[in-house]
């Protein structure tokens, strides 16, 4: 039963030996919090400008919805002011066409909003992506110029 005890006391003589020369390298925590709050601000303004651009799209469904509503209601009156069964496929027909292509502009304008706003967030990951690897890099050479 001694030999744990050795073993106990060999073990805990390794671990001083190992960390009686260890040293650990120089962390500079404030350059690494200013890296972090940084990134933190980047990831802030993004979120920012998805909920501006969801509220704006959601802004923008409803005037859409509301036009709509309001052509159709002006569709059934043109449908009914009309006597004969040609003109009112042909005002139907001019109606269907109509909506169709708003539908698309509305479809095509939502479409740019959520791609501008995408590529705006991309673009600014990208550049503090770049900017935390050039702050990464001069620390290291700040840190060995010293050594």
């Amino acid at each position: 039963m001694a030999a744990p005890s050795t073993d106990k006391q060999s073990n805990a003589n390794n671990y001083k030996d190992f960390f009686k020369n260890f040293s650990m390298p120089h962390f500079n925590m404030e350059a690494a919090m200013e890296m972090h709050r940084k990134n933190l601000e980047v990831f802030t303004k993004a979120h920012k400008a998805a909920l501006d651009t969801a509220k704006e799209v959601g802004q923008l469904h409803g005037q859409y919805t509301k036009k709509m509503m309001d052509d159709m209601k002006n569709h059934i009156s043109n449908v009914r002011s009309v006597s004969s069964r040609e003109d009112r496929m042909k005002v139907h027909a001019d109606s269907i066409k109509n909506g169709f292509e708003k539908a698309m502009g509305h479809g095509r304008e939502v479409m740019n909003m959520w791609t501008k706003t995408n590529r705006d967030i991309s673009d600014s990951f990208a550049k503090r992506f770049k900017d935390g690897v050039e702050e990464a890099k001069s620390a290291v050479k700040r840190k060995s110029s010293k050594s």
